[in-house]
């Protein structure tokens, strides 16, 4: 005879799948992080390659800059003919352009070891005010990965 406390015990159900579903679950998860992880990884590499790029632009630019303005401040125009300034506009006072009056002309400097190359641009009006700028580019030439970084100065004769 069975005891009276006790009760009968239920039938064995059958497995589940709860098992197979939890770790599906935690893999999901843990690949989830991981994209993630992964994702800001790549994102600061390559944000670290273009600053390294950029550093390389501005360095051009203030190399062009610092060109210009010695070839415009302490040199004869015929002494800087490296940079293929025409004699009637560096140094000279009155209007004048160079290297022409469109403000999209420049003139490239020539390529730096690094693989920079700089455009430089000059102004000057009647008043007497001068205006150089420089662009520096890294990778010229490659459109794609290309960086550029500019400088303007603005002063008076």
């Amino acid at each position: 005879m069975a005891h009276p406390r006790s009760s009968p015990r239920p039938p064995r159900r059958a497995p589940t799948g709860i098992a197979l579903l939890l770790v599906v679950v935690v893999l999901s998860a843990l690949l989830s992080v991981s994209l993630g992880i992964f994702a800001v990884v790549f994102g600061e590499a390559k944000i670290s390659g273009e600053m390294t790029d950029s550093f390389r632009a501005i360095f051009a630019a203030d190399q062009g800059m610092e060109r210009m303005l010695y070839c415009d401040r302490a040199v004869p125009p015929a002494n800087c003919d490296n940079l293929g300034q025409p004699a009637g506009c560096l140094g000279q006072p009155g209007q004048c352009t160079y290297p022409g009056p469109n403000p999209t002309d420049t003139v490239q400097l020539p390529a730096f070891p690094s693989g920079a190359c700089v455009y430089v641009r000059l102004f000057r009006n009647a008043s007497g005010d001068t205006g150089a700028f420089s662009t520096g580019e890294y990778a010229c030439g490659v459109a794609e990965r290309s960086v550029r970084r500019a400088l303007r100065a603005l002063y008076q004769q």
